[in-house]
């Protein structure tokens, strides 16, 4: 079977089981009762006025109802209604009579088109349902009589708004309307199928009354034209909206569902048939990364690494810059033919890819001329290909490094595109690009994170073969999500391995300073100290279970060769206790990282793996590349010896400077939690900076999902929004910006809409988990070819929604299966044995071992089968899972944002199989159905429809929660040193304050005011009051002496009001409710029922 045919028998048993027999011309016997629970869920056009709360399971005295000639069966109870006749039951007549009301009911009686035809067109209508008749023998079956009829139908105008014909033999009837006329040559019209049969009194009618497998094609002999006018305002709407109207202006909406989703061919010409899909499914093309022009010329870099190739390396790049001024160029001469509201999106879109072009010619320049920058480059290839080496034998991708060294191993064009874009701004700090804000936009799975991890290796090496003494953090990378922050510090430390190997080698170049890495999160991640860091390697080799609240050490494995370490050994090899002496001159002990295979270069105990996971030890000697979240810089007015990370010396002194800061997936530094963000971002610019004579670190965003980036990159980082740029920029279509084009004929991942409103968002997620588990095991195929779609992964916007969910796997969809097994014979039958969840209130150890458990492969030949069958997940996993052989997804409910939509269902189809996504609608939520609707639209132009993200540093509640730990910081930044915060010096207190107002009157000057007095209350609190210690974190109790600052909650009645509230995490903006017990009562203590 191929991936495309294992996506089919999907798609067709979903059909089969909601919808009903896929041929329209079925006339087959069916033992299962077409209406209830178990029943055709969707495509079904019930009887008017239907008002019972979940279809009724089969009942026998309405399945008798039954009709096969709707005149001949006519009875009191079933009585054929001509449509004129028609009397409403619980709805005013002018709601009974719109099709759209008739189609929005969740027992809905019509399904609905609304199209645009030019003047003079005429429409033919082709219309399939169906009917089901009870037929007696030993049991009751249902068979199947499929109604097909087409007719040419009459223009409705607004003299004449409404043209109905009836379907003869049935009660359907066809329903034209006209709405409106948008311009002086064309007219929109609404075309339903409607089924005239009303329900009885008490809501519930025969079997006969409904009508199944229902759709409706309207063909037109014009061309049919876009329902929605594309007229922007280009006074009213930004220059990135403009853009988007412009790239994506090839995509139009042809048809609007009601009831239903809209369909038609799509393609370069205006379609002349639209149709209804009641299970609508939208393949989203692949992005390619190569590119047509450049076919001749590699990037390989293993061949980029040799000097001897430089030659070779700078024609392939001058060939790569060369390509794209050509598109440019013919993209130009495009641009000059466009006269209307297009033409200015279009220069400016331009002259963003001439800049670009322009910053990869000088950084092809400088490499020519300048031989520690060339060499830089090259040994940045060098780290970059045995980071693939390794990093493919660690991940299990490759058995050997052999194995991956038969893989050639290319840059794609827009990766080594976006390294020579920053060569410049790198090796030149006073540049003017130093100050720009380059943001990598790149669909998912695209590679941005091998874009800047090889920018990161250039920098870390260019400033050792300058000579500079490195002693601080020189590249700073900031994640939201711990699982994000977790799986890229494993890609990021086989880089860091491959670069001390180099160094190990040639220490006369590189220097005698160890290339390290330091993860730097909340203690359930890593420990804080060695003290907590020993108890858990000890906890570990008694083989005891770690506690969640105590942390974990992360290092599972060594980075360079993939053998097991700590944790998932049984007796924590590779931690190694050692002693060393402190600045005081005190024997300590600590932790050594030293891989236990003897064949690996970081074996030897004097050569320990350059990973450091403690805070204290980071603190100590701040790594090269520090990975963290972004919650843990909210740590820093805590600990004052987290200043050493950006340079700062206990004295103020400035050691070091960071020279670039990475930011990945930026879309998620939005709402309160970018407001925070942004808002520390004060802190973390004033760190980088105080006491520098140099320029700022570089900044770096990356993002699969963006909109409005200007702004939001403005508010988070001040960096004005001209200074934002976008790689690689925009053309004038969406399906090609030269770095990245669609590939409009290759295969995609399907995305499947289901909606059915008959019955509960339970009922048919409980349904489609059972067909997508049971339809795997009929194939007849190997375990290999199967894994891709056995594993499924269930998608939820909350945690009380998963909750329910889980309540499923025991019991629900387990008895479904049992059903399955006893009616339908295969070889190996399917059980629901192993679940997953993987949630934010898992710990860290158990999210790692879900991510390992969710990697192992369907495997039934060679012992037992060890895959998850069924994990149910939340945003957790919508950035950082990267599981190659996921291929089938159900998003429960349309997200509350396209972004996390679209990161989230990128999760499955990332390798060999292009995956398979079933969004699950809710019939309650009028968002959920206009999603439907609206199907393949959305799914063709989703990138359009990201929501801005959005982020304000300085309002109100977050100057409530954040000025004053920012202000103690900043204070303190100035002389770490000092023991108590009492009587403060008026100049750094005044110092401290400046910094901040000027941030504020760059990003949001209205506030300054506002923001001024707030400083001046802090100010005079703190000079007031006395205050013994800078902060009391309050574990494992709040101290006697009182505070400057304390977590909030925190509090110890000897303090009085003093001190301020300081947040330990970015994630709390809002106020908190505390509840206090005021009284306790034993368990066995009776209680007066009064």
């Amino acid at each position: 079977m191929t991936d495309n045919d294992m996506r089919d028998e999907l798609y067709n048993a979903v059909y089969e089981n909601f919808v009903g027999p896929i041929d329209p011309e079925d006339t087959g016997l069916t033992k299962r009762y077409p209406l209830g629970n178990a029943g055709y869920a969707a495509g079904v056009l019930y009887p008017v006025g239907s008002s019972f709360s979940e279809t009724p399971d089969h009942d026998d005295s309405d399945a008798r109802q039954s009709t096969d000639n709707p005149q001949n069966n006519a009875s009191d109870a079933d009585e054929i209604v001509a449509p004129d006749e028609l009397e409403p039951q619980s709805c005013d007549l002018s709601d009974y009579e719109e099709p759209i009301s008739l189609s929005n009911s969740n027992f809905q009686s019509a399904i609905s088109l609304t199209v645009r035809i030019p003047d003079g067109s005429s429409l033919r209508i082709e219309v399939h349902a169906a009917t089901y008749k009870e037929e007696k023998s030993d049991k009751t079956n249902y068979r199947r009589r499929p109604i097909t009829w087409n007719c040419t139908v009459r223009i409705p105008s607004s003299n004449n708004p409404r043209e109905q014909i009836g379907v003869p033999e049935t009660n359907l009837e066809l329903v034209t309307v006209y709405r409106y006329r948008p311009d002086d040559y064309s007219t929109v019209l609404s075309i339903a199928l409607r089924n005239t049969n009303r329900a009885s009194n008490s809501g519930r009618s025969g079997l006969g009354k409904h009508y199944f497998q229902c759709s409706l094609a309207v063909s037109s002999s014009s061309a049919f034209l876009p329902v929605e006018l594309q007229r922007p305002d280009d006074y009213q709407m930004t220059e990135e909206e403009l853009s988007d109207y412009l790239i994506y202006s090839p995509v139009k909406n042809y048809a609007l569902g009601h009831g239903c989703a809209a369909d038609w061919d799509s393609g370069p010409a205006a379609p002349e048939t639209v149709r209804t899909r009641i299970l609508p499914l939208e393949e989203v093309r692949p992005t390619l990364s190569t590119i047509e022009e450049l076919s001749g010329v590699r990037f390989e870099m293993r061949s980029f690494a040799e000097e001897s190739n430089w030659e070779e390396t700078r024609a392939a790049l001058s060939a790569l810059c060369d390509a794209y001024e050509r598109w440019i160029s013919d993209t130009s001469d495009t641009v000059q033919d466009l006269h209307d509201w297009r033409l200015k999106p279009a220069t400016a879109n331009l002259d963003k890819c001439r800049a670009c072009l322009r910053r990869m010619r000088e950084g092809l320049d400088l490499l020519e001329v300048d031989r520690v920058v060339r060499s830089a480059f090259i040994m940045a290839n060098e780290a970059m290909y045995e980071q693939y080496l390794h990093y493919s034998v660690a991940s299990k991708t490759a058995d050997s490094l052999e194995a991956a060294a038969a893989k050639p191993r290319d840059w794609r064009p827009f990766q080594i595109a976006f390294i020579l874009l920053n060569i410049t701004s790198m090796s030149k700090p006073e540049s003017d690009d130093r100050s720009l804000l380059d943001l990598i936009w790149f669909p998912t799975g695209g590679g941005k994170t091998e874009a800047y991890l090889g920018l990161t290796a250039f920098t870390l090496i260019l400033e050792r073969l300058n000579g500079e003494k490195c002693g601080g953090t020189s590249v700073i990378m900031r994640y939201t999500l711990r699982l994000l922050t977790k799986q890229q510090f494993s890609r990021a430390a086989a880089l860091i391995c491959a670069l001390e190997v180099m160094r190990s080698k040639d220490p006369g170049k590189l220097g005698s300073k160890r290339f390290s890495i330091g993860l730097w999160v909340g203690r359930s991640t890593t420990p804080n100290t060695w003290e907590q860091a020993l108890q858990l390697c000890g906890e570990l080799r008694r083989g005891n279970e770690l506690d969640q609240d105590k942390g974990s050490i992360p290092i599972l494995q060594c980075p360079w060769c993939g053998e097991p370490m700590g944790q998932a050994t049984k007796d924590a090899a590779g931690y190694v206790k050692a002693r060393k002496r402190d600045s005081s001159g005190n024997r300590t002990e600590y932790l050594r990282f030293s891989c236990p295979n003897h064949e690996c270069h970081f074996h030897q105990s004097d050569n320990p793996l350059p990973l450091l996971v403690v805070d204290e030890e980071i603190y100590e000697n701040p790594p090269s590349l520090l990975l963290g979240t972004v919650d843990k810089f909210a740590m820093i007015p805590y600990r004052e010896e987290s200043f050493r990370l950006f340079g700062i010396g206990g004295g103020g002194e400035r050691f070091h400077t960071p020279k670039l800061i990475i930011q990945d997936e930026l879309h998620l530094i939005s709402g309160p939690l970018g407001s925070m963000v942004a808002c520390y971002e004060t802190l973390i610019d004033a760190l980088c900076s105080h006491g520098s004579s140099g320029a700022s670190p570089k900044i770096i965003a990356s993002t699969a999902t963006v909109s409005h980036a200007k702004e939001q990159c403005n508010q988070i980082f001040a960096c004005a929004m001209d200074n934002v740029c976008q790689f690689p920029p925009s053309g004038i279509r969406y399906d090609d910006s030269f770095f990245a084009r669609i590939d409009h004929e290759g295969d995609g991942r399907r995305y499947v809409g289901l909606y059915a409103p008959s019955i509960t968002a339970a009922t048919a997620a409980i349904r489609l988990y059972t067909e997508l588990l049971w339809e795997p095991c009929t194939w007849q195929a190997n375990d290999d070819v199967i894994d891709p779609y056995w594993t499924v992964i269930g998608y939820y916007n909350t945690t009380r929604e998963l909750g329910q969910a889980l309540t499923w796997t025991v019991s629900d969809i387990p008895e479904r299966l049992l059903e399955k097994r006893r009616g339908d014979s295969v070889e190996k039958p399917r059980y629901l044995n192993r679940t997953l969840e993987l949630t934010g209130r898992k710990s860290a150890s158990d999210v790692q071992d879900g991510l390992e458990r969710l990697s192992a492969r369907h495997a039934t030949e060679n012992g037992p089968d060890r895959s998850i069958d069924l994990c149910l997940a939340t945003n957790m996993i919508s950035v950082g899972l990267d599981v190659g052989r996921l291929g089938t997804m159900v998003v429960a409910g349309q997200p509350k944002e396209t972004s996390e939509y679209i990161q989230a269902t990128s999760r499955v189809g990332r390798s060999d199989n292009h995956g398979m996504v079933f969004t699950a609608y809710n019939a309650s939520k009028p968002r959920d159905r206009s999603h439907y609707e609206n199907f393949k639209n959305y799914h063709q132009s989703f990138y359009k429809h990201v929501e801005p993200s959005s982020a304000t540093a300085f309002c109100q509640q977050v100057r409530d929660r954040a000025l004053p730990a920012i202000l103690v910081a900043l204070y303190r930044m100035q002389n770490p040193s000092l023991v108590s915060p009492d009587n403060p010096q008026p100049r750094a207190l005044e110092a401290a304050k400046q910094i901040i107002l000027k941030r504020i009157n760059t990003i949001d000057p209205n506030e300054a005011e506002d923001a001024t007095a707030d400083l001046d209350y802090y100010i005079e609190q703190w000079t007031n009051e006395g205050y013994d210690v800078w902060c009391d974190l309050g574990f494992p109790k709040p101290g006697k002496l009182t505070p400057l600052i304390h977590p909030i909650g925190v509090d110890n009645p000897r303090w009085g009001n003093a001190g301020f509230d300081a947040p330990t995490a970015m994630r709390t903006v809002d106020g908190d409710c505390w509840v206090t017990v005021l009284q306790r009562r034993n368990d066995d203590e009776e209680v007066d029922d009064a």
